[in-house]
């Protein structure tokens, strides 16, 4: 008879859960949501993030909000991410950063990418560009690492900061060429590209959005791109491995989180409308005209994904350490 009774309750205790988060995922979401990310206007995180807090807004009846968080090399809106309500009404657009910065030897409040946060979809892929000063005297990709080989101290690279995409990407290359240049970190990210422009810093690996409309002006030359094939918005522009270094890529994924803790009815929610979404025809021209790599990944097989990323980004930045 106990036994019964407790198989009874267990029963009717799963029923009052599922029947809890489907009443949840009915009633989500109920008001504004928020997205957070760490790039400055006009960067690739913050295009990417405006375009799908339109499409969320139209798809989930309630507005969607981007607020822009820059600073610290990203720290500054993950750790705001942190101290979010976990009710599915603040997500953070996330990239490297979400790997790099626990990596970081900075003296500053550290996080845990897999304990702290929960994946809720991966929508893309940000491949950077090698670029310099369209005055430069570097006018090929192989010209600059000779440079970074017979006068390391003459050459500088700026990134968002120590941790950060742009860093590890510069870093790396020196790494793998066995070469060498001085890092400038920047605070805000407007300084990173002006000041390659007016070549006070000689190089900088940096995003689609940032670039494109420079390069195109003629303000800024692209030596490489750091994916495994040319964009198509700058056909001309030779991939790494095309320029000299083989086997270099660099193209962090782009995520959607959410605060550890986040109910998954609506993780399940915002999963399937940011998926549903990246794979409009509207997206996929989005993806075309900012250069960003397709790559649709729902929250369940995020999970697994995320432990992998962790080691990935572990080794690369050990590499470029050394």
């Amino acid at each position: 008879m106990k036994h019964r009774r407790h198989v009874l309750l267990w029963a009717i205790a799963a029923l009052a859960a599922a029947a809890s988060g489907t009443a949840l995922a009915q009633q989500f979401p109920s008001k504004p949501i928020k997205i957070i990310t760490a790039g400055s206007p006009g960067t690739s995180a913050d295009t990417l993030s405006r375009f799908f807090a339109e499409q969320l807004t139209a798809r989930l009846n309630v507005p969607v909000l981007v607020e822009n968080r820059s600073g610290a090399g990203g720290l500054l809106a993950y750790q705001l991410l942190m101290k979010a309500p976990a009710d599915g009404y603040t997500l953070l657009t996330s990239g490297a950063q979400l790997f790099l910065l626990p990596l970081s030897s900075e003296d500053t409040t550290k996080f845990d990418p897999v304990k702290d946060f929960v994946p809720v979809a991966r929508v893309g892929r940000f491949p950077t560009a090698i670029v310099v000063s369209a005055d430069s005297p570097y006018r090929t990709l192989a010209s600059l690492l000779d440079a970074m080989k017979a006068k390391p101290n003459d050459v500088t690279y700026s990134s968002m900061g120590v941790g950060s995409g742009s860093h590890l990407c510069s870093a790396l290359l020196a790494g793998v060429t066995k070469s060498s240049a001085r890092h400038v970190p920047y605070r805000e990210t407007g300084h990173v590209v002006t000041d390659v422009i007016s070549k006070q810093i000689t190089f900088s690996c940096q995003g689609s959005a940032n670039i494109i409309p420079l390069v195109k002006s003629g303000r800024l030359r692209a030596l490489a791109v750091t994916s495994t094939q040319r964009w198509e918005s700058l056909p001309d522009v030779p991939t790494a491995a095309e320029a000299g270094v083989p086997g270099f890529e660099m193209a962090p994924g782009v995520e959607f989180i959410a605060p550890a803790g986040t109910p998954g009815p609506a993780i399940q929610v915002l999963s399937d409308a940011l998926t549903q979404i990246a794979q409009t025809p509207r997206y996929k021209e989005f993806l075309t005209r900012n250069a960003i790599l397709p790559e649709v990944v729902d929250a369940n097989a995020m999970r697994a994904v995320v432990p992998k990323e962790v080691e990935y980004w572990r080794r690369a930045n050990a590499l470029a350490r050394d």
